[in-house]
């Protein structure tokens, strides 16, 4: 997350566990399941949940003693993944599943349970709403990976490719072909997005910045859509300087007519991205 106890101070830990979160359409009824399975639970049940809870909320939660320990740490963008530790899911199921056993009848216990898979299906988000297909091949991936994996290295007739993707589809492709490399990884992505970097983009030519690490964040403005202007370096530099052989992007990408002046040549499309060789700066 790119939450900084700098910029937030003791609220740092509400505004993490905020937009964990999301919504949080799902905290009320945590609460009334936790509530609930305290109130009808054996004492040794109780005792264990309710102990758990109480180390998390002196610990975890507690903003007047992780604020300092994260700080000290500098664990500011690690802190989130604690946040799992809160067991929402289990409960929200067990709850689930108690309420049905409250009813005898099979008619009404099969109306609970389709009442209940309804109201926690409902504030979630589809995948496909994301322009992404449902997956009907064994690596459970879209079939879309695929064909952009076999169009590539059959192109190339390489073994080893450097790509530039849009961050989606990175993502896949270090899941299923690895030797598609990608020039701004999953990891590229979440250090400048947890990262706060004062970068003067003529401080590349003064050496204060490696060619590199100014490719990659100028690529990073444009996954962000931040502003670019004329003090930019040109698009298919950053391209020349991380070696970049294809570009693929979605055909409704805004940057889509830009980067086909930057001595990028179509080669190929599938139903949703255009393949495209750079032809160097």
């Amino acid at each position: 997350m790119d939450i900084q106890i700098a910029d937030y101070g003791k609220e740092f830990v509400l505004e993490c566990f905020k937009r964990f979160q999301g919504e949080g359409v799902f905290f009320v009824p945590f609460v009334i399941a936790v509530i609930a399975f305290l109130w009808i639970s054996g004492k040794k049940a109780r005792r264990s949940v309710g102990g758990y809870l109480l180390v998390l909320g002196l610990s975890v939660y507690n903003p007047l003693v992780i604020t300092f320990v994260i700080e000290k740490l500098h664990l500011s963008d690690e802190y989130y993944r604690f946040l799992w530790m809160l067991p929402v899911t289990v409960f929200l199921a067990w709850f689930a599943a108690w309420l049905v056993r409250r009813f005898s009848k099979p008619l009404l216990q099969a109306g609970v349970c389709a009442a209940c898979m309804l109201l926690l299906a409902l504030p979630g988000k589809s995948i496909l709403a994301r322009g992404l297909a449902v997956a009907e091949n064994i690596y459970k991936i879209p079939d879309e990976v695929m064909e952009i994996s076999a169009v590539l290295h059959e192109i190339s007739g390489k073994e080893e490719i450097t790509v530039y993707a849009d961050f989606d589809l990175a993502v896949l492709f270090n899941q299923y072909d690895p030797s598609c490399h990608m020039v701004m990884s999953y990891g590229d992505v979440a250090d400048f997005k947890s990262d706060t970097y004062d970068v003067e983009m003529t401080a590349v030519y003064d050496g204060v910045f490696p060619p590199e690490f100014i490719s990659k964040w100028f690529l990073y403005q444009i996954y962000e859509r931040n502003y670019l202007g004329p003090e930019l370096p040109p698009l298919a530099r950053s391209f020349a300087w991380l070696g970049t052989e294809y570009v693929i992007l979605n055909k409704d990408d805004a940057m889509l007519e830009y980067t086909l002046e930057q001595n990028c040549v179509p080669v190929h499309e599938t139903q949703t991205y255009i393949i495209m060789q750079f032809m160097g700066e």
